[in-house]
């Protein structure tokens, strides 16, 4: 398969952030090599970098982990996230444990879960509905396990 250039002359979600960084009159905000907590902007650009939370119109992400993105358009490539909340994601090589989003475009992207309007790609999924009943069933029984057990020890001890 061949490797897409990433520059920003060839990424349409340049110039439809930039539009939207200046309706909203919020700054790009772009991150190198940094660790953050919070980064919110109207454009947020990441890349060798890492924030518990990015809240932008339009995200990108090189090379970057985050915790919670929510955004308007998130592009990623090569990164890792715990929840992305988006209209529209482009996720690229990327491990996302659950997905939110309008449309999703994905390439060799892992994930427990998405939720999405319209899927596109290769997504690998862990949560499929065969483990969530394996997984809810194994649940059920452990709790009725534990509480069967802890029963039996109640009438003992009185």
């Amino acid at each position: 398969m061949n490797e897409q250039p990433q520059g920003s002359e060839t990424n349409p979600l340049h110039s439809i952030a930039d539009e939207l960084s200046a309706t909203l009159d919020k700054e790009t905000v772009e991150l190198a090599d940094e660790r953050v907590g919070q980064v919110t902007g109207g454009q947020v650009i990441m890349k060798s970098s890492a924030a518990q939370r990015v809240q932008a119109s339009a995200a990108q992400m090189e090379e970057s982990a985050a915790a919670l993105v929510r955004a308007g358009s998130l592009d990623t490539h090569e990164s890792a996230i715990g929840l992305v909340i988006a209209r529209k994601a482009t996720l690229r090589d990327s491990t996302v444990s659950l997905v939110a989003a309008g449309q999703v475009r994905a390439e060799r992207v892992r994930t427990l879960a998405i939720l999405g309007g319209r899927v596109e790609g290769e997504v690998t999924t862990v949560l499929t509905p065969l483990t969530a009943l394996l997984a809810g069933a194994g649940f059920a029984l452990t709790l009725l396990g534990m509480t069967h057990l802890l029963g039996k020890n109640r009438k003992k001890t009185r």
